[in-house]
Formats: C-alpha cells, structure tokens, sequence
C-alpha cells in the first residue's frame, strides 16, 4: 500500500512539473497526457465504464475544435472537448470534464447546442458520455 502511495505522489510531481500552461488529459490512474480540442477518446476504446478526466484549454475564438459525433452519447472519435461544451459541462473558455467510456452503438443524432453543432452517423465501435 504504501509502494501505491508512494507512486501516486511521484505521479502528481510529474504532472505537476510538466507545465501549468499545457493542456493536460488526466486518467484515474494519474497518468497526464498533453491534449487539444482536437483530441478524442479512441484510445481508451474497450475500457468500457472507465472515467477519464480531460483538461480543455481556453478557446475564446472558437477555432479548431474538432467534430463531434452524436447527442449525449457521442462517438469515441468525437473532440472530447467539443462534446463537452455541447453538453453543456463547460464552455470555450475550457475547464475539466469527465467522461465515462461506453460500447458501440448503432447510430448517433447529431444536434445543436451551445455553440456547437454535432453530426448524425451510423454504427460506431466504441462511444463515450460526458459526466
């Protein structure tokens, strides 16, 4: 328990270290990856019921945000961050948002809201929620 403890804040100095002004995605685990609005979930494909926290930089003029796929249940190649001002659980001035990973689905609805304007699509492997 304590090697666990002892890894967590070794974790915490590197994402604490590895710069206040980047955009950083953060796992559970504590694991920090640089990200951008253009950054999806594909990656954590397969890790279904997973939450996952992102870091969305501050995009005031709204410019490369990506795509989003879908309506509440967005498609895991769908910009993270795009998917999170539609929702509603932040706004383009950024902020962190979890997501909970899902499976496929059939289709996604695409919609407008806030600001963003996702798209309708078929059957996709792997799907994600915003919290």
């Amino acid at each position: 328990m304590k090697r666990l403890a002892d890894f967590s804040l070794l974790m915490l100095g590197v994402v604490a270290l590895a710069g206040c002004n980047q955009a950083q995605r953060l796992s559970q685990n504590g694991v920090a990856v640089q990200t951008t609005w253009m950054d999806n979930a594909v990656d954590h494909r397969g890790s279904n019921g997973v939450r996952f926290s992102y870091v969305c930089p501050s995009n005031p003029t709204k410019s490369g945000v990506g795509t989003a796929w879908g309506t509440d249940l967005y498609s895991d190649d769908s910009s993270v961050c795009a998917a999170a001002v539609h929702t509603g659980a932040i706004a383009y001035s950024g902020g962190t948002v979890t997501i909970e990973i899902r499976g496929d689905a059939e289709s996604y609805a695409g919609s407008a809201r806030n600001g963003v304007i996702t798209q309708n699509w078929d059957s996709w492997h792997g799907s994600f929620v915003v919290l």
